[in-house]
């Protein structure tokens, strides 16, 4: 007689295993999620711990919660005028109105303005950065601006700046500052500027900067991304009012900025570039951007007041569905409005 010899089943059937693999998978990315901690600063909390675990224990200095951030934290900040506090690592500050000092950051965090700083603000959804203006300033005193307000290094593009106005950047100095590894010239970027970093800046306002080379912006080996910005009335000695681009010299790899829904306007590059240019291997694409009263040489109507791709390298720009002004490049292409005001 002939027995079969009855076997186990598998507690877990092959798909059954795939399933249960899945969900683990899903349960370890949450918890690698919830682990990302919210940080407050509200420049007129009193009273609290200012420890930024929640609005009524705010840090009053962003700075504070930058440094005290880990990867993937949110920092979260109450409308006011926030002015940096301390130089960048490797520069050593004298004081409030050291020029060297700068707002700095080298780790990809999110930091966000725009909220009125009460307990009711649970959301990120529950600000409103056109009412809430969150003003990040290089004014220190009457006399004196920072060189720069903010300062970044090597961030990638899970680094966020979203809700802000920046201005009141100067610089107009000589030698360099050092963060992170890097160096940093103190005639470039009196807004910001930006070292082998590419965030995503968005929903920022950049006015009333200037610097010699790049106003509100300095690009250096970096590749932002500028998103529902506005730049006005910023100013470069020199070249680009607004945003200045490079990479190390004219053999590197191409970086590359990319700009959409932006307005630059009334913003004054003495001898190139009103707005934007691209130097040494860079290359910008633009859309659904307006291009309005840049100046060039004091013009606006001269070609590159809105961009321009002089220099050494190889220097380039996409530009579509924009508006661009007189005797621009771009003064035709995909969906190019050419030197023409809209009414609203």
């Amino acid at each position: 007689m002939i027995f079969a010899m009855k076997t186990k089943k598998s507690l877990l059937n092959p798909i059954a295993f795939k399933n249960l693999t899945a969900l683990v998978f899903l349960i370890l990315c949450h918890s690698s999620i919830a682990m990302a901690t919210v940080r407050y600063v509200d420049i007129d909390a009193t009273g609290g711990a200012n420890n930024g675990t929640s609005w009524a224990n705010a840090y009053t200095d962003l700075q504070d919660a930058i440094d005290a951030a880990a990867v993937n934290d949110e920092i979260w900040v109450a409308a006011g005028i926030y002015i940096p506090s301390d130089a960048p690592d490797g520069t050593i500050s004298t004081g409030p109105t050291d020029r060297n000092n700068a707002f700095h950051l080298n780790k990809n965090i999110k930091i966000y303005g725009g909220f009125k700083g009460v307990l009711a603000e649970t959301q990120l959804s529950d600000r409103d950065w056109t009412s809430n203006v969150t003003i990040l300033s290089g004014k220190l005193n009457a006399t004196d601006s920072s060189y720069h307000v903010l300062v970044t290094a090597n961030l990638n593009n899970t680094a966020v700046i979203d809700g802000f106005t920046i201005t009141a950047g100067n610089a107009n100095g000589s030698l360099i500052i050092g963060y992170s590894g890097w160096s940093y010239e103190r005639l470039t970027g009196g807004g910001m500027i930006n070292r082998n970093s590419s965030p995503i800046v968005r929903n920022v306002t950049f006015t009333g900067n200037s610097a010699e080379i790049g106003g509100a912006m300095y690009n250096f080996d970096s590749s932002p991304y500028l998103i529902n910005s506005l730049f006005y009335g910023n100013i470069a000695s020199n070249s680009a009012g607004a945003v200045y681009n490079r990479t190390l010299h004219e053999s590197s790899s191409i970086s590359i900025l990319t700009v959409t829904n932006c307005t630059f306007s009334g913003n004054s590059g003495a001898n190139t570039a009103g707005a934007i240019r691209n130097h040494f291997n860079y290359t910008s694409f633009v859309t659904n951007t307006i291009f309005w009263n840049n100046t060039k040489l004091g013009q606006t109507n001269l070609e590159g007041a809105d961009i321009d791709n002089s220099g050494q390298g190889t220097n380039s720009a996409t530009v579509t569905y924009s508006i661009t002004q007189g005797n621009s490049t771009y003064s035709t292409g995909t969906g190019i409005i050419n030197n023409q005001a809209l009414s609203l």
